[in-house]
């Protein structure tokens, strides 16, 4: 199952290295990204974040069947 994780790499709470280390050990299709920021990355790198999110949802469901 793919699976997308958005981390910042200046949690305090959740550092990013040790958090990625894990993911890609137990999570195989994880696709990790780095946004920058601290724990409410995905709030201070909105758009980065939406781009990401909207780039991984496109590829993994393919094409719209435009229903």
């Amino acid at each position: 199952v793919p699976v997308l994780a958005l981390l910042g790499t200046r949690d305090p709470w959740i550092p990013f290295d040790l958090h990625a280390r894990a993911f890609s050990l137990r999570v195989p299709e994880v696709e990790l990204v780095s946004l920058g920021g601290d724990h409410g990355a995905i709030f201070s790198h909105r758009r980065e974040a939406r781009d990401r999110v909207h780039r991984f949802l496109r590829r993994v469901a393919g094409p719209s069947s435009g229903a």
